[in-house]
């Protein structure tokens, strides 16, 4: 209904309120702009391109680290969030911001930038009108600083586009990266950025919203739970291929 009809609806107010963080970002437009946006993003999004299960597997076993042995409580939705953006940042950008990693080193504190303007953004929404009454300072520098570590990585791959051509630049080690896929499209550094951070938001809530409530379910059908376990143990520890999942 979108793709055809996409000129009968309208963000309204929501636009102004989420452009800090998403400038025109596909999920903060409306009209042409999303239109335009809809046709940037969708070729990057074929099969072949989003099914590293190697990728995930590297961030899946960083979270089962965090899982205590001893039977205590976890608060599993917490790791969901963290692994969600690790795994949208690392296809997203080229680089995880490994946030599962408790002794990493890092210059800059994305994830909870991140987090910070997301709530923000949530406040601007409801408020409405009235938003030009509210200020906040925490959120204003995290917004600023979570769109300069992503304008970060733009910048290297307006960069590396420049200087090489398209098939070197859609790969890194055999490994596909979104944003050099995106820069075969467009240089423009604002737009690279606004489109990045929308892809993030969903490609990181909307994962870790779902893992939230199928674990939530498990934990309370063990009928179901003892099932998917048998599953697992039918592959005899051999890790499942994207095309054997969609088989089974």
């Amino acid at each position: 209904m979108l793709a055809t009809k996409f000129q009968d609806f309208d963000l309204g107010y929501r636009k102004k309120a989420l452009s800090p963080l998403l400038g025109q970002g596909i999920f903060a437009s409306d009209g042409s702009i999303w239109e335009h946006s809809r046709a940037l993003i969708r070729p990057n999004f074929v099969r072949n391109q989003v099914a590293d299960m190697e990728l995930y597997e590297n961030h899946v076993a960083k979270l089962i680290q965090h899982i205590p042995r001893d039977g205590s409580s976890v608060d599993m939705q917490e790791l969901f969030f963290r692994m969600t953006l690790d795994s949208a940042t690392e296809f997203l950008f080229g680089e995880s911001v490994n946030s599962l990693d408790d002794d990493r080193v890092s210059p800059t504190n994305f994830a909870e930038d991140f987090n910070i303007s997301q709530i923000g953004l949530a406040v601007c929404v409801r408020m409405g009108p009235l938003t030009p009454f509210h200020f906040d300072r925490r959120f204003w520098k995290a917004t600023s600083d979570a769109r300069g570590y992503a304008n970060r990585f733009v910048e290297q791959a307006i960069e590396f586009r420049k200087a090489t051509d398209n098939k070197i630049l859609s790969e890194k080690e055999g490994q596909y990266v979104f944003l050099h896929g995106l820069s075969k499209r467009t240089l423009d550094k604002k737009e690279l950025t606004d489109q990045l951070l929308n892809i993030l938001l969903a490609g990181r809530d909307t994962t870790a919203g779902l893992l939230s409530i199928t674990f939530h379910q498990l934990a309370r059908h063990p009928e179901v739970w003892n099932t998917l376990q048998q599953e697992v143990q039918n592959l005899n520890g051999l890790k499942p291929s994207f095309l054997s999942c969609l088989l089974r």
